[in-house]
């Protein structure tokens, strides 16, 4: 699954990438919680660089964190170009990505 980094705490090292969907009803968003730990060894200072607003990733969804809570983005990277095009249907290279 790829999604856009909507919401980010620094300070916490939480926040929320939202996934664009579209069908019979027209678009609509999904949003997930993830955390700094969820990202794999390696990926979350990829490029010398920490979660930020805008960033596209890839990701799967793994058990809430508690009861009553939705499912969180887990294993999570940086999507890649290839990645973001399929998921967003525009060229990455067009917009300076």
């Amino acid at each position: 699954m790829v999604g856009k980094i909507v919401f980010w705490n620094p300070v916490r090292m939480y926040g929320f990438v939202a996934v664009e969907h579209l069908d019979q009803r027209g678009k609509y968003l999904d949003q997930y919680f993830f955390h700094l730990m969820n990202f794999k060894p390696g990926e979350a200072t990829k490029f010398g660089k920490t979660a930020q607003l805008g960033m596209y990733l890839s990701f799967e969804l793994g058990q809430p964190l508690a009861v009553g809570k939705k499912v969180q983005a887990i294993n999570i990277k940086l999507a890649s170009r290839a990645e973001i095009e399929i998921a967003t249907g525009v060229n990455a290279l067009a917009g300076g990505v």
